[in-house]
């Protein structure tokens, strides 16, 4: 995707230039594509280290981004996907319960009595991202057992080395997706 001067939302944080492309909704919720580029080719394991991406008032305290015009903004298409197995990272987080076998309290999630336990839990996740816009989906599937002044400088948006980015819902602050792209060509 190339543009030449239009109007984003955008401003620096930790590292790295930040753009939002917020998608056109037909309901109350509204969701944009942050772009997170670093100022350095070889920068993105710096940022990505200092993004706190659980913390909400990270996009209300610490990236400021002004509605600016962009000179340059060129983001590749990119599409992938990713298969994760989540038992093993669930249980390094604590959420053990679920996968004894003689767990019991699944109450809110099954009117089941039984000794039921989770064996398996998987993530697939698939986004695409062109001219369009993004179709992005995620599936987890478990196993039971049981201003006037100077010119404003010119903006250049380029993704020319790796990156990260983000869907977020902004009204609630809902993180849906964050990817990174390594070889934007």
């Amino acid at each position: 995707m190339r543009q030449a001067c239009k109007y984003y939302d955008y401003g620096t944080y930790n590292e790295c230039q930040v753009i939002r492309m917020p998608y056109k909704s037909k309901t109350t919720k509204r969701f944009s594509m942050y772009v997170f580029l670093p100022f350095e080719k070889d920068g993105l394991p710096n940022v990505m280290e200092n993004i706190k991406i659980i913390d909400q008032n990270m996009f209300q305290d610490e990236i400021k981004l002004e509605y600016v015009k962009v000179n340059v903004l060129s983001i590749p298409k990119f599409k992938f996907e990713s298969d994760v197995d989540l038992k093993n990272t669930m249980k390094q987080l604590g959420l053990t319960l679920p996968f004894e076998n003689n767990c019991m309290d699944f109450s809110g999630i099954a009117d089941i009595v039984l000794p039921i336990y989770v064996s398996d839990i998987f993530q697939k996740c698939c986004i695409e991202t062109d001219e369009l816009g993004t179709v992005a989906a995620a599936v987890t599937s478990m196993r039971y057992g049981c201003a006037m002044g100077p010119p404003p400088p010119q903006i250049r948006f380029v993704t020319d080395h790796p990156f990260m980015f983000m869907i977020r819902e902004d009204v609630s602050g809902a993180i849906l997706f964050v990817g990174t792209v390594l070889d934007p060509k």
